[in-house]
């Protein structure tokens, strides 16, 4: 699980920034256990096992930011179950930094919390069903 935080920190959904005050962005991946298929033969002293295909990669992101637009932050823009390509620049989209990209990424959740007298903050949880590619940013 990777996690990144900072003043730098910018997020865009495909060519959107919604970065707003970016505070903190989650990555986890996850695979599942390959299936184990019984091959013991009658007779067998021990149970025999054979490993099936891998378990499917999902990759979770949670992304929080302040809304420093009052409710009008890119981020809210986006609907729920939106798929996109989402980008994740750590250090800001500066050439030879880490740069993570999340394909087919859905917007699967996100909350506004409204408080009085306090920031905005916004949250949004991702999900995809493949692997997140991590490299670095090159403005060439």
């Amino acid at each position: 699980m990777a996690e990144y935080s900072g003043k730098d920190l910018q997020v865009f959904w495909n060519t959107i920034d919604i970065s707003g005050q970016g505070r903190r962005v989650v990555i986890n991946e996850t695979a599942g256990e390959p299936e184990e298929v019984d091959i013991t033969h009658r007779g067998d002293t021990e149970r025999t096992a054979l490993e099936t295909y891998p378990g499917t990669v999902k990759t979770n992101v949670e992304y929080s930011c302040l809304d420093e637009s009052g409710g009008s932050a890119a981020l809210l823009g986006i609907d729920i179950n939106d798929q996109d390509t989402l980008y994740v620049y750590p250090e800001g989209q500066t050439h030879g930094k880490a740069q993570i990209t999340v394909s087919n990424a859905r917007l699967i959740d996100r909350s506004q919390p409204v408080e009085y007298d306090k920031e905005v903050s916004l949250e949004a949880s991702f999900h995809a069903k493949n692997a997140v590619s991590r490299d670095t940013y090159s403005s060439a």
